[in-house]
């Protein structure tokens, strides 16, 4: 944003200087309240850029309409609307770019038609043949390729801190998934004692080997078949209880 202010103020210094050969008009007076705009939007810290584009393109549209509309595709500020195109596309979305884009172009056809139809005029020997006049266009020039240049590195650089941020994330969901603890794989076990063989070669119990391999946790009980096959004594109270126990 500095750089842009620096720049703005030298296209400002030229075309007050050419004022001086072609005369003070209204259109300065709106570069210098664009450029004051820009200068502020500059020094001001504390706002954000995106905050600061709905100012930096009113700043931008003041300063282009105060010299198309007087000096027509002579001004300096021709560039202007183009790289103001470019920072919509960027920070707004589609439709509101392509409405900006529209009506530029209207804008630009209204005054197309002024000249040619002899309501607006100006003599263009005064413009072609004017170093200062060339001087602002120069400076004009410097301004586009350095708000072009700004913008574009501005955006780069944001996309580039978005995609840091989600390789940070994805590094850290790598990370935990590396702390999940599950089982894969074929698993040797005992057709009959359903034991596991664990990968030094050692039979463990199947609980054992899950709790080690994994995040579950073992809470023995028996089932109501073990219950009447080793107890059968108990299995008719337990049975009783456990229906008392649903109703």
């Amino acid at each position: 944003m500095c750089v842009t202010a620096v720049a703005s103020l030298l296209a400002l210094v030229t075309a007050q200087i050419r004022a001086f050969q072609i005369g003070w008009h209204s259109r300065d007076l709106m570069q210098v309240a664009a450029v004051g705009l820009i200068v502020l939007l500059a020094l001001n810290r504390r706002i954000d850029i995106q905050h600061k584009v709905p100012f930096l393109i009113a700043a931008f549209s003041v300063a282009g309409i105060g010299g198309i509309g007087t000096l027509g595709m002579f001004a300096g500020m021709v560039f202007i609307f183009p790289i103001s195109a470019v920072i919509m596309s960027i920070f707004y979305p589609l439709k509101i770019a392509v409405t900006f884009i529209l009506s530029t172009l209207l804008f630009y056809g209204t005054i197309a038609t002024g000249f040619c139809s002899g309501a607006l005029n100006l003599p263009p020997d005064c413009l072609m043949i004017n170093p200062r006049h060339w001087g602002v266009y120069i400076a004009s020039m410097i301004f586009f390729f350095v708000i072009a240049c700004v913008v574009i590195y501005s955006y780069r650089k944001i996309m580039q801190q978005l995609i840091n941020q989600i390789s940070d994330q994805r590094d850290e969901l790598t990370e935990a998934l590396k702390q999940v603890r599950t089982l894969t794989g074929l698993l040797p076990i005992c057709a009959s004692c359903k034991k596991v063989r664990n990968d030094s070669g050692y039979w463990d119990q199947l609980e054992d080997y899950i709790q080690n391999h994994s995040d579950a946790k073992f809470s023995h009980a028996i089932c109501p078949d073990c219950l009447n096959k080793l107890y059968p004594e108990l299995a008719n109270e337990v049975n009783v209880l456990m229906q008392a126990e649903r109703h």
